[in-house]
Formats: C-alpha cells, sequence, structure tokens
C-alpha cells in the first residue's frame, strides 16, 4: 500500500512537471518528509513547507523554483490557506516570497487572476480582524494580571493568617506557662507557710 501511494505522488510530481527524475519519499532526508515538513500532508507530497525554515533560506527556496512551478505551488498555498488545512503563520512567508520573486509572471496568467481575488479578500479579512484581535489579546492580559495579583493576595492573607493563628498559640502557651508558674509559686508559700507555722509551735511547747 505504502509503495502504490508513493508511485501515485510521483506521478502526480512528475505530472506537475516539478519533478524529472525518481523521487524516493520515504527517505528520511526527502523535504517531504513528514517529521520535518506541514503542507506535504495536506498536499500529499506536492510541496513541502518545513515549519522551522528561515525566512532567508524559504526565499532562496523560491527563487531557485521556475515561475511555472512557483505558480503552482502557490495554488497550493491558497488553497491550503483557505481550507485552514495548515497554519497560515508556516504559509503566509512562502506566499509572500513566491509573489516576490515570481510575481510578474503570475500576474500574466489569467488563470491566476481569480486565485489572486480570493487571496486578497482572505487577506482583507484577516487584516480587519487583527485589530479586535489585539484589544481582545490587552483585554486577556489585564485580565490575566488581575488573577495573579489576586492569587498573589489570597496566598500573602493566607500565610498571614498562618503565621497569625501561630503566634496565637504561642501566646496561650505563655499564658498556660505563666499561670502553672503562679500555681507553683502558690503551693511554695501554701508548704512553706506550714513548715513555719509548724516549727513555731514546736519552739513554743520547747520553751
Amino acid at each position: 500500500m505504502e509503495e502504490d501511494d508513493t508511485v501515485c505522488i510521483e506521478d502526480r510530481l512528475k505530472a506537475l512537471g516539478i519533478v524529472t527524475e525518481k523521487v524516493d519519499l520515504r527517505t528520511k532526508d526527502h523535504a517531504s518528509n513528514p517529521t520535518n515538513t506541514v503542507l506535504d500532508i495536506c498536499s500529499r507530497g506536492i510541496i513541502s513547507v518545513d515549519v522551522n525554515m528561515p525566512p532567508k533560506k524559504i526565499r532562496a527556496h523560491i527563487s531557485s523554483m521556475s515561475s511555472i512551478d512557483a505558480c503552482k505551488s502557490l495554488e497550493i498555498l491558497v488553497s491550503s490557506l483557505k481550507t485552514s488545512s495548515v497554519s497560515s503563520k508556516h504559509i503566509l512567508p512562502w506566499i509572500y516570497y513566491i509573489l516576490v520573486n515570481h510575481g510578474q509572471f503570475i500576474i500574466s496568467q489569467d488563470s491566476s487572476v481569480q486565485m489572486l481575488d480570493g487571496l486578497h479578500k482572505m487577506i482583507k479579512l484577516k487584516c480587519a480582524a487583527i485589530e479586535p484581535l489585539l484589544k481582545l489579546s490587552g483585554r486577556f492580559r489585564l485580565i490575566m494580571t488581575q488573577m495573579d495579583k489576586a492569587a498573589g493576595k489570597k496566598a500573602f492573607m493566607d500565610e498571614h493568617h498562618v503565621e497569625g493563628d501561630k503566634m496565637l498559640d504561642e501566646d496561650e502557651d505563655y499564658v498556660d506557662a505563666e499561670e502553672d508558674d503562679d500555681k507553683d509559686e502558690e503551693i511554695d508559700e501554701m508548704v512553706y507557710g506550714e513548715d513555719e507555722s509548724g516549727s513555731d509551735e514546736d519552739d513554743q511547747h520547747q520553751t
């Protein structure tokens, strides 16, 4: 089953003119390896987008493509952007550099007019959502800050409550100790007083 899928993908790549020789998509180092790429999953290997690729490498990769391949790749990217099958965060840099490097060729193609119009509408919608998202983000930050402060205040009050209970326990222990000392003194006085009175009576009898 895996071999049939691989052959099918290779046939599609060759039919689109993106590859002209056999490519083993199962090799670890291939650009369409699922561990390194995202867009190859949704487009079945027609084009691969490395999520960790820096902008300079993206631009170099796009620059090395022919304008025809770039136009076909743009169609796939726009389609993926419409279906949200891949995060726009990973797709938009590729679209940007395709338009920068191959824009003149793309706009000269009649078949690209509808695609570019759809892309323009999507971008306008995303841009319109930026300001509300920024406001929402600011509100969330404020709420989270308030929650953190409330949690910190509660922890502070709990800590002082524990310390207060501890001090109260120490005060009670101190009072109990003082009461015990007073009782001991009273007992000593009673015993001492009895001893003195007893000794006085003995002295009187002897005289």
